[in-house]
């Protein structure tokens, strides 16, 4: 348990929380075991509560039109998913959550458990609040950067076409091979990747993309 009280510590959702309200967050949680690639979440079958990965990752992810699972984002151990179940009364989860190709281990706090740690504790509801609202901004920063036509936008959309099942593409070509599939320079290629990586959308390593 004293790994899990680590973990919540580490969040930012907890910071500066009273002892005694993580002591009670531990004292109802509870755990559940993914294998890999086994949902998590699902638009119609999800847990109205909030979710936290505790060990391995976790994939957000989207169906397009075609019927292939598009890989949105990934969670880390203390990434945070289902904290909008918490208020109102959807019937649908707007993405997809799966285990990584490793598996993983999540925590779970019911519908209810986090209606009563907000109201012991108001610096949790500030932090909830911010924790939403950033939210709300990281997707909308995401929605503009996929249909815009500037080229943080063009290499983004790329990247969500070409992301494989474990949130990462391969880059194949070389920089000027990859400028011309998006029209644009190598310089502005070389650009647009610093800036999404300053925006923490994606990491780099080397020949590999992970979409973040």
């Amino acid at each position: 348990m004293e790994e899990y009280r680590r973990l919540l510590e580490a969040c930012p959702l907890w910071r500066g929380v009273a002892p005694k309200t993580v002591d009670r967050a531990l004292a109802v949680l509870r755990t559940a075991s993914f294998l890999p690639e086994e949902a998590i979440y699902q638009k119609d079958r999800f847990y109205q509560g909030l979710g936290m990965v505790a060990e391995g990752r976790a994939l957000t992810s989207k169906t397009s039109v075609e019927g292939r699972r598009m890989p949105m984002s990934v969670l880390e151990p203390g990434g945070l998913f289902g904290a909008v179940t918490v208020f109102g009364n959807a019937s649908r989860f707007e993405t997809d959550i799966y285990a990584g190709p490793q598996g993983c281990t999540a925590l779970f706090l019911s519908r209810e458990s986090v209606l009563e740690l907000l109201s012991m504790d108001f610096v949790l509801v500030q932090n909830y609040m911010s924790y939403l609202c950033s939210r709300i901004r990281f997707l909308s920063g995401r929605v503009d950067a996929l249909f815009g036509t500037d080229a943080k936008s063009k290499l983004l959309s790329y990247l969500y076409h070409n992301v494989d099942q474990e949130g990462t593409v391969r880059l194949e070509d070389n920089m000027a091979q990859l400028a011309a599939k998006l029209s644009v320079s190598r310089a502005t290629v070389y650009r647009a990747m610093d800036a999404l990586i300053a925006e923490g959308a994606i990491r780099r390593e080397g020949k590999r993309i992970y979409l973040l």
